[in-house]
């Protein structure tokens, strides 16, 4: 399931444009709201399966990418 989901969240960012976030707003995303939830670990969300990072690529990071949010909606 996991690859899925990240697929399908390359495919919508791809589909868009590659729009990404600065590099501010990751940074802030992670530290408010990925970073302290119980659901992540290690970089990883567990709900999604994807990669949150306080930085890094877009194609790596689902914060960095524009199109994306969190599954839980906080973000």
């Amino acid at each position: 399931m996991r690859i899925l989901t990240y697929a399908e969240a390359v495919a919508r960012w791809v589909a868009a444009g590659r729009p990404t976030r600065s590099d501010a707003e990751i940074a802030e995303i992670h530290r408010v709201f990925c970073s302290p939830c119980g659901i992540y670990y290690r970089g990883n969300c567990r709900d999604c399966g994807c990669r949150v990072r306080a930085e890094g690529w877009a194609v790596l990071n689902k914060i960095a990418m524009a199109t994306e949010h969190c599954a839980r909606g906080k973000w």
